[in-house]
Parts: C-alpha cells; structure tokens; sequence
C-alpha cells in the first residue's frame, strides 16, 4: 500500500514538473516570437539581436534590442561601442511631463559602471563617453560628438486606458524590486499576470511608440553619420520593417550576451 501511494506521488511529481517545464518553455517561445528573434535564449544566457542598416546617401542604422535588466559587463561593453563620432543616440523611455521638462545638458560620461556588480537595471545612456543629451529632436542637428535625444512619447500621448496601465504595472515593479511585499497589491499582480495585455494596450506601448520614434529618426537622423536606437526587444520588429520601408537594408545583425546565466548564479554570492 505504502509503494502505490509513493508511486503515486512520484507520479504526480513528474507530472507537475513536466507541466512547469512545458510552462516555461512555452514562456520562452513566446517571448522570442514576440520579439521576433530580438531576444535568444541559449545554454550561456539570454541575448538580444543588433541589427545594422544602411540607406546609400543616409546615416548607418544600428538597431539594438535592449533589455531592463542584464549583466553590468555587458552593458559596459555594449555602451562602449556606441562612442563613435558624429552620432546620434535615440534614446526610449516614456515621460510623464510635458516637454520643457527636457533640457541640454552635458552627460556625467566620465561615470563608470560598478562591474563588481552582477545584474543591474539598464544604465543611462548617458554614462557613454563623450555624450551630451540634447533636450528635443528639433535641437538634434548633427555634431563631431554624441549627441543623445528622447525620441519616445510623454504620458499624456497614451489613451487613457494605456496610462492607467502602465502607472499600475510601474507601481508593482516597483514594489516587487524593493521587496516592499506588505503593501503590494497581489490581487492586481495576479490579474495583470492572468490577463492579457489590452489590444489598444499594446498598440499603445509598441506601434505608437515606434511610430514616434521612426518620426524622430526622420527629422533628425539625416544630421549624423551614425544612429543608434537601443530600443527595448519587443520594438525591434516594428522598427527593423518601418526602416526597410525607408529603403534601408540589412547588412549585417549579430547577438549580444547581455544576461549570462553565471550572472544570475552571482547574485546569490
């Protein structure tokens, strides 16, 4: 009797690990599908896809998928190819003020990344070297430097329901990485986890977005020799086909390791 009944256990043990297993993988697959290849997972780690264009008479394109969070080796190594002359950085990260907020000012690009750390959420753009923030698009009008402008929208572009999502979802995430699990609203996490994301959701944070920013690389990437759009992976397949609508083409794409799995396997040190 005692050996059915740990058979049985075993059984249903197997069985739940198969489902997370398939859970997981199905996780996975549908992140890389989403992103369209923009994020990998391999046995070293999970890796997002650059992606450099070329239009003949206009600024090469380096189109990297990024990601929030990722190891701080290879963000440093990854911020460091972007200081090439006469570049121009457009920069995601949505804003709620109105547009004076953003203002020119010199980056502290002499600060370094602290490598002893591990994993870290992605760092300002504005530690790579030699780069100054430009306050808008109608001020990024080419320079022998780096010059680093925002090119995604404000808050208030959204739809409602779009801005009532995100402050949501940004007060979780805050939450949870301050571990602050006494005042966290777990039955809203749970609903935005067993939820999908809302249609006019979605169109709101990718297609809206890249059609913004391909708008700002218009009207300010003529001025440079070089762009560079370090976008989240999820915008990569937008951005990769509006940019071969403009005439541009691939010429080469290659991955970046940026979250080993050995970094995640440090944090417990």
């Amino acid at each position: 009797m005692l050996k059915k009944v740990l058979l049985g256990f075993s059984l249903v043990a197997t069985a739940l690990c198969v489902l997370l297993a398939y859970l997981a993988y199905a996780a996975l697959s549908m992140v890389v599908e989403l992103s369209g290849s923009y994020i990998k997972f391999s046995a070293s780690g999970v890796h997002t896809l650059e992606t450099q264009l070329q239009r003949d008479g206009h600024a090469n394109v380096r189109l990297v998928g990024m990601m929030h969070f990722g190891a701080a080796r290879s963000y440093d190594a990854l911020y460091r190819s972007f200081a090439t002359p006469s570049s121009l950085i457009l920069e995601e990260g949505i804003s709620d003020t109105r547009r004076p907020a953003r203002t020119n000012y010199k980056c502290a690009s002499e600060t370094r990344l602290n490598l002893a750390r591990s994993v870290i959420e992605q760092p300002s753009l504005c530690i790579v070297q030699g780069a100054h923030r430009v306050a808008d698009v109608s001020q990024a009008r080419g320079s022998s430097g780096i010059d680093i402008v925002n090119a995604d929208v404000y808050l208030h572009e959204l739809s409602p329901e779009t801005q009532t999502w995100i402050k949501q979802n940004l007060e979780l995430l805050e939450q949870i990485t301050k571990g602050d699990f006494d005042s966290l609203n777990w039955r809203l996490l749970i609903e935005q986890l067993s939820n999908a994301i809302p249609r006019q959701v979605w169109d709101d944070i990718i297609d809206t977005r890249n059609d913004h920013l391909v708008d700002s690389f218009l009207e300010a990437g003529k001025y440079y020799d070089s762009v560079v759009i370090p976008w989240g992976a999820m915008h990569g397949p937008g951005i990769q086909q509006s940019l071969f609508n403009l005439g541009y083409t691939t010429t080469s794409s290659k991955y970046h390791l940026i979250l080993p799995w050995s970094a995640l396997l440090r944090l417990r040190d």
